[in-house]
């Protein structure tokens, strides 16, 4: 079990990781020495979707990560009682599932047994409702189990971690809310919204507190954005909990929606992109941020367009393809319509279809019906 100059030591190295994402590796690897694990990981978990994602991790392969967000996490026998998950309260794997049970699983069978997982001790940093980031560390076989003794001293160091994350996670929310944040996101022309997996805004700019003041299309309700009708509002939420939740190794694809206005008017073209690289406490709770590109078509209103190069980043030219291939002309015809070759359109296709992430034409024209910018 560690030393108290282990401990205090690894105090100082939680504290030293507040407001440095690559300060918390460091941190992972005292625990791991100190703790004799052979990994040591800090995780996210979602007990009402039974979705998962490693955020921080020392001694796994990275590669796994992806296998462990896709299908395992789902299937993890220790987080199958999530009333055990207590911030600061530490936990045997022992004492969720014994051992020869655990081996009886697909789990230990299909996953850690090739990884050369075992004997493993985990505790709760954070638990906003029904998702936890909990810290998991792990002996293989052969060695060891953890005993009485690491419990005890995981759940000393469980309270300074808990507010090391704490702190480390709102310095972010301040950062987002300074003047030079502010101003940067002032920059963009358009309303951008950032937001938590609830929809909760973490920073906004200018464009975007207009829009809510209008009412028109988007609102803040209880704190979260909110859609003005129920269909586009439900597409909204799933939106942004997919680009919230999905781990960070499993590419990310925006999403777009027309989000109707009250009374007159067009509908509000909305995309719903994930943002990468905030380190495991980025939203206050665990998970990742949302942003939300909120576009007005009304100034463009008679030039579709507009709307879509300003949606995808296009050139005129592309954009211009676009609404032809929208109006249902093929290929071939909208070279003829728009006096190009044939290689030509081809060319500027292919790159409509990566700025858009899109594999086909089919979804791109699924792609442009959403933003209401199709016949």
């Amino acid at each position: 079990m560690p030393t108290a100059a282990d401990l205090e030591r690894i105090v100082d190295a939680a504290l030293d990781a507040v407001g440095d994402e690559a300060g918390w590796f460091a941190c992972l690897e005292r625990l791991r020495r100190s703790f004799a694990a052979g990994s040591v990981a800090l995780i996210g978990h979602d007990f009402a979707s039974r979705r998962g994602d490693w955020r921080s991790t020392v001694g796994f392969d990275p590669a796994l990560a992806r296998a462990y967000a896709e299908r395992w996490a789902a299937e993890n026998p220790w987080l199958a009682r999530a009333g055990a998950y207590v911030v600061g309260r530490a936990l045997l794997g022992a004492t969720l599932l014994a051992e020869h049970e655990l081996v009886r699983t697909a789990f230990y069978a299909d996953y850690l047994r090739p990884l050369g997982l075992y004997h493993r001790l985990a505790g709760t940093l954070l638990r906003p409702a029904d998702r936890i980031v909990y810290l998991t560390l792990h002996r293989p076989p052969g060695r060891p189990a953890f005993d009485r003794e690491d419990v005890r001293a995981l759940e000393w160091l469980l309270p300074h971690l808990a507010r090391a994350a704490r702190l480390h996670r709102d310095l972010l929310a301040r950062f987002l809310q300074r003047t030079d944040a502010r101003l940067l996101l002032d920059r963009v022309p358009h309303a951008l919204f950032l937001l938590d997996r609830d929809l909760r805004p973490v920073a906004v700019n200018e464009r975007a507190e207009r829009l809510v003041a209008e009412g028109a299309a988007l609102a803040l309700v209880g704190g979260r954005l909110r859609a003005t009708t129920a269909a586009a509002d439900l597409a909204l939420r799933r939106a942004v909990r997919r680009a919230a939740e999905q781990p960070e190794p499993v590419p990310a694809v925006d999403e777009e929606l027309a989000v109707p206005r009250r009374g007159q008017g067009r509908p509000i073209a909305v995309r719903v992109s994930r943002l990468g690289g905030h380190g495991p406490f980025a939203d206050g709770s665990g998970g990742r941020l949302a942003a939300v590109l909120a576009i007005d078509p009304e100034p463009v209103a008679s030039d579709p367009s507009a709307l879509i190069a300003r949606l995808w980043g296009l050139t005129p030219a592309e954009a211009r393809l676009c609404c032809l291939l929208g109006r249902g002309l093929r290929p071939a015809e909208a070279a003829a319509e728009l006096g190009v070759s044939r290689n030509t359109v081809h060319s500027q296709l292919r790159q409509i279809f990566a700025k858009a992430g899109v594999h086909r034409q089919a979804e791109l024209l699924r792609r442009l019906e959403r933003v209401g910018t199709a016949s």
